[in-house]
C-alpha cells in the first residue's frame, strides 16, 4: 500500500522507514513502481540485508548515523520524493509541553498538517482527514518545510521526530 500510495515518480527517490514486513513490502513495490533510488531506514543487521534483497539500494542505520544527513548526501541535498513509514506504530503528539508555538516554530494548523504527513498521508488525504483544502495543506506543508530547514516530506518526518514532536506509542 505504501508504494501505491506514495505517487512514486517513475526514477524517483524514495526512504523506507523500517525493514520489517511492510516496510520490505514496500521497498519491493517501490521497485515494482519505477523508483531509481530506494533508501532503507533500519538498524537491525539481518533487515538490512533483506531490504537490499527486496531492492534498497542504499541502507541508513538510525542508530550509527544521522538520518536526515545521509539522505541529504545520497541525494545530493534534494532529499526523496516519497517517504513510506513502515514501523507499524501510529504517531502521536510528543508527551512535552510544545508551550506557545507549538514545537519548532509552527503554527497550531501547520503541527496538526505535520502530525497526519508522518503517517505517510498525502496532501489530499490529510486534507481530508482535517476538514480543510489540498491546496491549503500543500501550504501549510511548504511552511513547514521552511521552518524546518527541510526539503522532503522524508526530512519534514524525521526532523518531526527529532524535534520530539512525534514518538512512536
Amino acid at each position: 500500500m505504501g508504494a501505491e500510495n506514495g505517487n512514486i515518480p517513475i526514477g524517483g527517490t524514495v526512504a523506507v522507514l523500517a525493514q520489517g514486513p511492510v516496510g520490505l513490502m514496500s521497498t519491493a513495490g517501490a521497485r515494482l513502481r519505477g523508483a531509481g533510488l530506494i533508501i532503507g531506514v533500519e538498524s537491525v543487521p539481518e533487515r538490512q540485508e533483506l531490504a537490499r534483497t527486496y531492492g534498497a539500494d542504499e541502507i541508513v542505520d538510525f542508530s550509527k548515523e544521522d538520518v536526515v544527513g545521509r539522505i541529504l548526501d545520497l541525494t545530493d541535498g534534494e532529499g526523496v520524493d516519497t517517504s513510506i513509514e513502515a514501523l507499524g506504530a501510529q504517531a502521536v503528539v510528543g508527551d512535552g509541553d510544545l508551550g506557545e508555538d507549538f514545537g519548532g516554530g509552527l503554527t497550531e494548523r501547520e503541527l496538526d498538517v505535520l502530525l497526519v504527513l508522518v503517517l505517510g498521508r498525502s496532501n489530499q488525504e490529510i486534507a481530508d482527514d482535517l476538514g480543510i483544502s489540498a491546496k491549503t495543506v500543500g501550504h501549510h506543508v511548504e511552511h513547514v518545510y521552511q521552518k524546518a530547514g527541510v526539503r522532503s516530506r522524508a526530512a519534514a518526518t524525521l526532523w518531526a521526530f527529532e524535534q520530539d514532536l512525534v514518538r512512536i506509542r
